[in-house]
């Protein structure tokens, strides 16, 4: 197994994420949907923090 498919594995979305993973949440911080939101860390990384 290489470097790369060990890492994508430890990853509970079994994938690394690209540019529209980012745009997506971009997108919704620059829109009025998100006017409320204020002080927070949107994390995107596949649910990476979250594992054990």
């Amino acid at each position: 197994m290489s470097e790369l498919e060990a890492v994508t594995q430890a990853i509970p979305s079994r994938r690394i994420g690209d540019p529209e993973d980012i745009a997506g949440a971009a997108v919704f911080l620059a829109s009025d949907l998100s006017r409320d939101v204020n002080g927070e860390a949107l994390v995107i990384d596949g649910g990476d923090t979250h594992t054990e």
